[in-house]
């Protein structure tokens, strides 16, 4: 997993966790947290108009966090395609490369996370020496349990199943030879910080 860090436009904060994932048969892990930490860089020079202006929170980093989302998804299946177009060898395109992904931007005492797959947020409250856990993560068990099926709490299992929602979502078109990108669901929250 990598860290990235950006201070905005004035006292705005915007921190990313990316973690690839390591069973991606195309590519690898580490390829797509690359793309993702440069769709990051350029987010944040490019799109952070309108961060700073408390009046337009939280919708203008919810919008920011979504061009984000949409640019990394973008430029991991790009990569994907380069590798398919450039392998020299047959290769499994059935579990393409991917990563999770959790960012936080963060003005005065709030901020608005969004993130895509097992990356955590927490937030360690120093006032009560608590550490809260803020997200969870998007895998299939979870996912089931959001629709309502409750028979998964008697199965065996855990965080540690397949992932639901990915940087790197995309279709593989058999004619061209090519995956097309599918922009995933980001999943958001808005958390004011005690003082």
């Amino acid at each position: 997993a990598e860290l990235y860090s950006s201070e905005g436009p004035q006292d705005v904060l915007i921190v990313g966790v990316a973690d690839g994932v390591s069973t991606a048969d195309l590519g690898g892990g580490d390829s797509a947290v690359r793309e993702v930490a440069r769709a990051f860089e350029e987010i944040v020079v490019l799109e952070k108009e309108g961060l700073e202006d408390p009046e337009k929170w939280p919708t203008v980093a919810k919008e920011f966090l979504l061009c984000f989302v949409e640019k990394a998804n973008q430029k991991v299946v790009d990569r994907w395609n380069f590798f398919l177009k450039n392998r020299s060898h047959t290769t499994s395109i059935h579990d393409p490369m991917s990563s999770t992904m959790t960012v936080a931007v963060i003005l005065g005492d709030m901020a608005v996370i969004g993130w895509l797959g097992d990356s955590i947020a927490w937030h360690y409250e120093a006032s009560t020496k608590h550490l809260i856990r803020l997200t969870i993560p998007h895998n299939s068990r979870n996912e089931r349990l959001r629709s309502g099926d409750i028979s998964v709490l008697d199965e065996e299992g855990g965080e540690h199943d397949a992932l639901s929602r990915l940087i790197g979502q995309g279709t593989y078109n058999s004619k061209k030879k090519q995956y097309e990108s599918i922009l995933p669901e980001t999943e958001f929250l808005i958390r004011r910080f005690r003082e």
